[in-house]
């Protein structure tokens, strides 16, 4: 030991250096001298001493430090300063924690260190303690937040600044890293006379030191001003030890058998659950006496994590052993080996395999790649099951799941893939005049045409087309007259030549009659003829509206050859209003007379009064049946007695025509009808509101007609002549 006198102290013969020496007490200090060995008989002489300490010996628990004998208590206790539990102590032997009297009631017998100056980093540093046989151990304590004295209030409770913090450490490798056992900040409450904490050590086994870090952190504390105190720092065996082996049994969708080790000879436990991952303290609590324990209501194909503790006695329960973590079976599994065993153009026949005893499944499906909740669902009770209302050629991708009870279904099966088969050739049957184009050719004759039409998808289709052509037949007429006319199919004919009709076919092929005309007329004609202005008349090989002297010379390879000559009057009928009366009177310019007046109010007479304001119209018709233009005047009775000229707007064209013509108004037209000249109703339209109408009459005799408008301002009539 430190102090021996050379000579009397141990002597060993040794070989190797450096040399290991053992069989030391620990925290000893010895001093040591060498001296070296150089032939037998020959040795320098000794140097020394040098001096070392051997540390402390790991205590083996029960252990309890009072510190009656002030702090650190002795040589194995130890403090520091500065340092973070990430790099542990930084200077050893020193820090701000000093002797004085729990709750700053007298001066001794505990620990305390002041917390009001900023940077303030404090160790106290235990010995090391053996855990390895006996246990499981725990950490007990006394410990309490109070105020710093000043007027003997020393002992009143206080809470840590809001930076403050003071923690519980464990170091498991010789104080080369630190981890967190208990931390202690401004939540922290101290009850009055300090509180006794318990830390408990259930998976330590090994040689551990511990250590109290306070800190005053960053920011001077302007409140508190607070002394934090430790005593009786004690390491037990824990009084009710937690069970051990924990484990989960007959697992189902909604129950599993959990059993475990007492730590004792207790029978009373309590059992904290939830889903996995649940905080302690935040779980379902069963408090139960049976070891194992069912659990049941859980949902199915959830993962669970429970916790379990022994009750030894009221107040007496051991810490939560935990946690285990179970998953419950699947409640409703998902059907498998979903398949399409037949497969057409817009159908396709699945079957699958059922997951459990289920006997109703919802299908979903669609073009492949849709999305999961975006495509078609079908309910269903039968396996296999026909999907139809397919396309052709398109690829699906279907998901199955199984419905085992209201609310209670598997999850979705898939997609399963598969691909609708081409669809079948199409056939069509078409009957043409001449020729028939198809498919970019062109036929004509009847037949039966096969093509392919190629598809990208790979699907090409074979179309057949039954063809019927329906030639036209040309019928030849050859006809040879000395007359000046010849009437063909109800047509006067005035000259030879080539004419061609049409025969109309109910199978839409009409024939054409082709008919070679000879006219062979030499005689000499006069013929005199009045029509009237805007009539035509066909007089040999033309249409002649305009009066004069027109001749045709008509040869005949047979002699029959005919000059006609033409005198053609054309008599032009105008009439007017005369307005400056209060009557209205119709002057008529050309014509032949007598004539007849046609007043839209049903007068007759060459003059009228009226008698109301309104629309007023006329037109004239002469001896030779021809008829004028039609007069209209808007007569309005008024303080000076005027009478009001509406202008013409009603216009027809082409006047003449043949039945087809187009009316047109510069005022929206209301009702229009037509009459013949002897007043029969020819045409009638109602409600129309428009400026213009296309008018097609039929089968009607070749004459004179009236057309009637009806618009805001009035009525207007105008005459159509149809040929």
């Amino acid at each position: 030991t430190s102090g021996f006198s050379p000579g009397s102290g141990t002597t060993v013969g040794v070989t190797t250096n450096p040399y290991s020496l053992t069989g030391l007490s620990a925290s000893t200090t010895y001093d040591y001298y060498i001296k070296a060995i150089c032939a037998p008989g020959d040795s320098s002489s000794w140097t020394g001493p040098f001096t070392f300490t051997t540390p402390c010996a790991a205590l083996i628990p029960p252990q309890l430090e009072d510190f009656a004998s002030g702090f650190p208590p002795n040589t194995c206790w130890d403090q520091a300063d500065d340092g973070t539990p990430l790099t542990g102590p930084a200077s050893l032997g020193t820090s701000s924690w000093i002797t004085d009297g729990f709750g700053n009631v007298g001066t001794t017998g505990a620990v305390k260190i002041n917390l009001f100056t900023t940077g303030i980093n404090d160790w106290i540093l235990t010995p090391q303690y053996d855990l390895s046989t006996g246990g499981p151990y725990q950490i007990e304590f006394d410990f309490g937040v109070f105020q710093y004295t000043t007027n003997n209030n020393g002992s009143l409770p206080k809470t840590l600044g809001p930076d403050d913090v003071v923690e519980v450490l464990i170091s498991r490798d010789n104080g080369s890293s630190w981890n967190v056992l208990k931390v202690y900040d401004s939540s922290y409450v101290t009850a009055a006379g300090g509180n006794h904490e318990t830390i408990t050590l259930n998976n330590d086994t090994g040689t551990v030191q511990f250590a109290i870090w306070a800190s005053e952190g960053t920011q001077a504390s302007t409140i508190q001003d607070v002394d934090v105190m430790i005593d009786n720092f004690e390491i037990v065996i824990i009084p009710c030890q937690q069970p051990t082996a924990l484990g989960a049994s007959n697992i189902t969708a909604s129950s599993a058998d959990l059993f475990w080790t007492s730590g004792g000879n207790e029978t009373d436990w309590e059992i904290q659950y939830g889903i996995s991952g649940f905080v302690l303290g935040n779980g379902t609590i069963d408090s139960v006496n049976s070891n194992p324990y069912s659990l049941t209501g859980l949902s199915g194909s959830s993962s669970y994590d429970y916790y379990v503790k022994a009750i030894c006695a009221p107040g007496d329960s051991s810490s939560w052993a935990g946690p285990i973590t179970f998953t419950t079976l699947i409640s409703c599994p998902e059907p498998n080996g979903l398949s399409a065993t037949t497969t057409s153009a817009s159908s396709a026949d699945l079957s699958w395999t059922a997951g459990g005893t289920e006997t109703a499944w919802d299908l979903q499906y669609g073009n492949s790649g849709f999305v999961l909740g975006n495509g078609t669902i079908d309910s269903v009770s039968s396996n296999p099951y026909s999907l139809t209302g397919l396309s052709p050629s398109t690829s699906y991708d279907v998901y199955i799941k199984g419905i085992c009870a209201p609310g209670d279904s598997s999850s979705w099966a898939g997609p399963f893939t598969f691909v609708t088969s081409c669809a079948p050739g199409t056939s069509q049957s078409i009957s043409s005049c001449n020729t028939y184009l198809w498919n970019n050719n062109s036929y004509d004759s009847s037949g039966v045409y096969i093509d392919t039409l190629q598809a990208n998808n790979g699907c090409d289709s074979v179309v057949t087309l039954n063809l019927t052509i329906n030639n036209p037949v040309i019928i030849q007429d050859v006809e040879v007259s000395c007359d000046s006319v010849f009437i063909w199919n109800g047509n006067p004919l005035y000259s030879s030549g080539i004419y061609l009709d049409t025969l109309q076919a109910v199978n839409t092929c009409d024939s054409v009659v082709k008919l070679s005309l000879t006219l062979n007329y030499t005689s000499s004609s006069l013929t005199t003829q009045t029509i009237c202005e805007g009539d035509s008349i066909k007089f040999g090989s033309g249409t002649y509206s305009i009066a004069g002297l027109y001749s045709d010379t008509l040869q005949s390879g047979i002699g029959c050859d005919s000059i006609s000559t033409l005198d053609l009057i054309v008599t032009e009928l105008i009439v007017s209003i005369d307005t400056s009366q209060l009557n209205l009177v119709a002057d008529i310019s050309g014509g032949m007379g007598p004539y007849n007046y046609f007043w839209n109010n049903g007068d007759t007479t060459s003059n009228i009064t009226p008698v109301s304001n309104g629309l007023y119209s006329v037109f004239i018709k002469d001896a030779n049946g021809c008829l004028s233009n039609t007069a209209t005047y808007n007569f309005i009775f008024n303080t000076t007695d005027l009478i009001s000229n509406l202008k013409d707007i009603l216009n027809i064209y082409p006047n003449p025509n043949n039945g087809q013509f187009i009316i047109t108004n510069s005022e929206p037209i209301n009702e229009i009808f037509i009459t013949d000249l002897q007043g029969k109703s020819v045409y009638t339209n109602k409600n129309l509101n428009i400026n213009s109408l296309d008018i097609e009459l039929h089968n009607l005799e070749k004459g004179m007609y009236l057309v009637n408008i009806l618009t805001n301002n009035g009525m207007n009539i105008k005459t159509v002549v149809i040929h």
